[in-house]
């Protein structure tokens, strides 16, 4: 989302995803982060990751727990989406949600 040009729908969006699998096991979890580039007119550019491989921040990463985990197996390729949706009644909550195979859960985060 571009910052400089985002209006209030931009902030709901839909995305498709997919995640290699390394190893044969059931998947129980899938780990969202995220990484921000304060570049456009910045002398001073920022960038900073939420992901498990960079330095920590004051931000997290969230964990969405799946209510029935998946059987995965090496070197398959999971396939998913994700949409994010405002909470009309908390301005700064969200209605996140996962579609992956053939489940699909909603999340609130607050």
């Amino acid at each position: 989302i571009d910052c400089n040009t985002a209006s209030t729908p931009d902030l709901e969006f839909s995305s498709d995803f997919t995640l290699t699998i390394t190893t044969s096991t059931k998947c129980t979890a899938v780990a969202g982060y995220f990484d921000i580039f304060f570049e456009k007119n910045c002398h001073n550019k920022v960038l900073f990751s939420t992901g498990p491989q960079c330095t920590k921040t004051h931000w997290k990463q969230t964990v969405f727990l799946l209510e029935k985990p998946i059987p995965v197996e090496a070197g398959e390729v999971l396939r998913g989406k994700i949409t994010v949706r405002k909470n009309r009644k908390d301005p700064r909550s969200l209605f996140i949600t996962l579609a992956v195979k053939d489940t699909q859960q909603t999340y609130s985060l607050q």
